[in-house]
């Protein structure tokens, strides 16, 4: 079972969790316009190949976000029956992260 970690919570791991792993699953569009530090961009269609390609463990901190967790638990449940034994998902996604104003970035 995937746990929910608060923005708040999400910031100390950037700062503090090297390795760890943040997975933005938005459109490349939406990535490109504002991401949260750190966060790669795998599409849920790939992101078992891709995270094969990194050679991640199965224990590897995983942190999955969307727009408005409208798909996170679903692809965190695919990890999870993959074999993926530390996966999280950000409470509110992108929407709760903006609205507790803690920062993006852009590559506009």
């Amino acid at each position: 079972m995937y746990t929910n970690i608060s923005p708040t919570w999400l910031t100390y791991l950037i700062k503090n969790t090297p390795n760890f792993i943040l997975i933005d699953i938005r459109t490349p569009l939406e990535h490109k316009d504002s991401h949260i530090e750190q966060s790669i961009l795998i599409g849920p269609n790939e992101i078992i190949k891709k995270l094969n390609e990194l050679n991640s463990s199965k224990k590897t901190k995983l942190v999955i976000y969307d727009q408005d967790n409208s798909e996170s638990p679903a692809i965190a449940n695919l990890l999870i029956a993959d074999g993926y034994h530390n996966v999280s998902i950000l409470e509110g996604g992108l929407q709760q992260w903006i609205l507790e104003e803690h920062p993006l970035e852009s590559t506009n």
